[in-house]
């Protein structure tokens, strides 16, 4: 069975797991809230939410079990952006290159918004970020 993890004692830990896996810099982000998903006491998923502007919302997401990718931990992840933090818009982004996570979030009703070159840095130089973003009233999952 998969459990949602809020607990802040895990918060630190949680976005260096995020951070490892989606190849940011977790030292960037120090006020962010996030949702976690755990199966037998390990981590599967989660989602760092941070850069609340009071209407726009940035998320980083990893997942290492598909079986994340379910209706309801999507539709807790967009309660939470569009009706606990009331925002009018959330924005992710990715590397160019990674089809795999585009085609996630169109999946999910993000539109893609444009490119910005040599943008995210990595330990070999920086790379080429696809933006994304949905607004509130695109939302179907809430």
């Amino acid at each position: 069975m998969i459990n949602v993890v809020t607990d802040k004692n895990k918060k630190s830990y949680i976005l260096k797991w995020v951070a490892k896996r989606a190849d940011f810099n977790s030292a960037e982000i120090t006020d962010f809230d996030y949702l976690a998903f755990e199966e037998n006491n390990k981590i599967i998923g989660a989602v760092i939410f941070n850069d609340y502007d009071g209407n726009n919302l940035f998320v980083h997401m990893a997942l290492d079990n598909p079986k994340v990718y379910q209706r309801r931990f999507i539709k807790l992840t967009f309660d939470y952006i569009f009706n606990q933090k009331n925002c009018g818009r959330v924005t992710g982004q990715c590397f160019e290159e990674n089809k795999k996570i585009q085609k996630l979030l169109t999946s999910v009703g993000f539109k893609k918004e444009g490119i910005v070159r040599n943008v995210i840095p990595t330990k070999t130089g920086y790379k080429n970020a696809a933006i994304y973003g949905m607004l509130k009233e695109e939302c179907t999952w809430v």
